[in-house]
């Protein structure tokens, strides 16, 4: 999103096909980090927009989201993707400095889960805006040097890797009811499809898909109504 403060990712798209598995699973998280970054470019872009009581709920909730959403993340990659990664290339801990790097940048992230508790009396854009001004360059960073360590996995037995992958990925997929109220509208509603060729992630089932829109997008829609893209994909004209 070029009108963005956070640059995302260059990403292969769909073009990743026959090659190593760890190419693919790069990719994979290439996309997820640049789905996390078009969230908060959404807070920054409009954090100064809302001044009604109801609007500064709702962008609130939407923190509130974003915040869990980069929790659950971590905790996916920190207990299960990255140690079963590196146990299929036979390295434990092989992956262990790129989940030291989440230290680097999370104490601003929870300041600003803070912050979406406050009273709405409370609310200051500037606030949020400056947050994100202290920890983004380094959660870059971290997202940028992810994706170079996993690529280095091509020396590595790609069918070990993949199957290792799935497994950890199916975790997302039991997350508590609260969370998945948050998350999965969330991860719809950044996704842009035609990025640097299109993707399918977070590849739901259109049977899930449906399901997320019409049973748990109602529950948050107040905060949905600031994410950049529609709930298929496409992207939503700019609020500025």
């Amino acid at each position: 999103m070029g009108r963005s403060p956070i640059r995302t990712h260059p990403v292969s798209g769909k073009r990743i096909g026959p090659e190593h598995s760890a190419l693919y699973i790069a990719n994979e998280m290439a996309v997820v980090h640049n789905c996390i970054i078009r969230g908060l470019n959404a807070i920054y872009l409009q954090a100064h927009l809302v001044r009604e009581t109801q609007d500064i709920q709702d962008f609130q909730d939407l923190i509130y989201a974003w915040r869990k959403w980069v929790q659950a993340h971590h905790s996916l990659v920190d207990d299960a993707m990255f140690p079963m990664l590196a146990d299929a290339a036979g390295r434990p801990g092989l992956l262990q400095e790129s989940s030291d790097q989440h230290q680097e940048f999370v104490s601003g992230i929870d300041q600003l889960l803070e912050l979406s508790l406050d009273q709405v009396s409370g609310y200051s854009y500037r606030r949020v805006r400056g947050l994100i001004n202290f920890f983004a360059p380094a959660m870059h960073r971290h997202f940028a040097d992810e994706v170079e360590a996993l690529v280095t996995l091509k020396e590595f037995d790609s069918s070990a890797l993949m199957n290792a992958y799935s497994k950890a990925e199916e975790g997302i997929r039991h997350i508590d009811d609260e969370a998945k109220a948050r998350i999965f509208p969330l991860a719809l509603g950044v996704r842009d499809v035609a990025y640097e060729g299109g993707n399918a992630w977070p590849n739901f089932p259109p049977a899930m898909e449906k399901d997320i829109i019409h049973r748990l997008v109602p529950l948050h829609a107040g905060a949905w109504r600031f994410l950049p893209c529609e709930f298929d994909g496409q992207v939503r004209p700019s609020p500025m």
